[in-house]
């Protein structure tokens, strides 16, 4: 199983082989994961004594999370996918935070915030060796979940904790400081990723070409590209 987790500014790739030995590498915040990832692939492989045509399952963290390192990511695994025929994961990137920590019970992951709203993953286990598990909507009383969600209407009450990072609005940091609820620094490694996987090996067996990221907002880009022709016909 090769892991690849990009979705942040620093991120890494783990493989784990038949002997359930595993290689992992960190690739650099500051530096391109679109120059680094595929040497790094490379390296984690040869490690390992393989080759990319021994591979079987590829794990990706599909977001969500940076723009660019996920469609590289992506991208990266499909061509993988499409020359070896190994089986692909996509992982959301709550659950690769999720397995980051030692929590049980409730939590609530808050990523990809921006202004007053942030991506609100909801999940839950009952031990340290159980999978996480998504709370169903209609206990929480969203419309969905994971959603994004504004924070005005944000209750930290129902959870052990809340992965956050700096970016998390400030009112949804208050209410967790209100609440005693606390608010953990998330972390994201391909090791977080391969074990994520693990679990989901039963639910997904994905085509390579049908790999999307996880975007909860329209990308910047795309929304700047709209406003340009809307003023061009006005």
């Amino acid at each position: 199983m090769l892991a690849i987790e990009t979705s942040q500014r620093s991120g890494g790739v783990a493989l784990r082989d038949r002997a359930g030995t595993v290689y992992e590498e960190l690739i650099e915040s500051g530096r391109g994961h679109a120059d680094q990832l595929l040497p790094t692939i490379d390296r984690v492989v040869s490690n390992a004594g393989l080759t990319p045509r021994d591979l079987e399952w590829i794990a990706v963290s599909i977001g969500p999370g940076g723009f660019t390192g996920l469609r590289v990511a992506t991208a990266t695994v499909k061509m993988i996918a499409e020359v070896t025929a190994a089986r692909v994961i996509g992982v959301p990137s709550a659950l690769v935070a999720a397995y980051g920590t030692d929590l049980t019970g409730r939590i609530l992951v808050a990523i990809a915030s921006k202004g007053e709203t942030f991506w609100a993953t909801a999940m839950e286990r009952a031990s340290k060796s159980d999978a996480w598990q998504i709370t169903p909507a209609e206990v929480l009383g969203w419309r969905e979940n994971p959603q994004l969600l504004p924070a005005s209407d944000f209750d930290p009450a129902p959870y052990n904790g809340v992965l956050a990072d700096a970016y998390l609005p400030a009112e949804a940091r208050r209410r967790c400081e209100a609440a005693s609820c606390s608010l953990i620094e998330p972390r994201f490694t391909a090791g977080q990723c391969l074990r994520a996987s693990d679990f989901l090996l039963s639910q997904f067996d994905e085509s390579p070409l049908s790999l999307l990221p996880i975007y909860p907002r329209p990308p910047e880009a795309v929304t700047l590209w709209q406003q340009h022709q809307k003023s061009r016909r006005s």
